[in-house]
């Protein structure tokens, strides 16, 4: 499996934490009993601490108070980020979308939201009712 990895320590209130930063750039299937490597780009981030191990990284658009201390954003929803580590963290996951793969992967995001679009105008130009998702040039306002 193709992936890249990025790992930070940062200093928690009572202990020291491992981030770690995975770009997957494949994943393995199994297709009816056929085992497939299918290209996909996702980042996962996964924090260890005492032992436990924490995945999925949140921003919050302002902080909270715990504990007199300003949280910006958390990991696995139980760990609580200060200002220092949160920009450390933020970083961390802003290098991992700088990688190439994941850049022409939001571009293709991007791409594919505009066709939808214009789709979506050349249907309705044709007659299609995004009322009630068929051709029926109106007709289904009239009863």
């Amino acid at each position: 499996m193709k992936k890249e990895t990025k790992e930070i320590t940062i200093q928690l209130s009572k202990a020291t934490a491992t981030v770690t930063a995975e770009l997957k750039l494949e994943k393995e299937v199994n297709m009816d009993g056929h085992k497939t490597t299918l290209p996909i780009c996702e980042i996962t981030v996964k924090c260890e601490v005492s032992g436990q191990t924490f995945y999925g990284y949140d921003e919050m658009k302002e902080s909270v108070q715990f504990n007199g201390v300003d949280i910006l954003g958390n990991i696995g929803g139980k760990v609580g980020l200060t200002r220092e580590n949160d920009k450390a963290v933020r970083m961390l996951v802003n290098e991992m979308k700088q990688h190439p793969a994941w850049v022409a992967n939001e571009e293709k995001k991007a791409q594919n939201k505009a066709d939808q679009a214009l789709e979506y105008k050349r249907k309705i130009a044709s007659g299609w009712c995004p009322k009630c998702g068929s051709y029926c040039y109106g007709d289904c306002e009239a009863n």
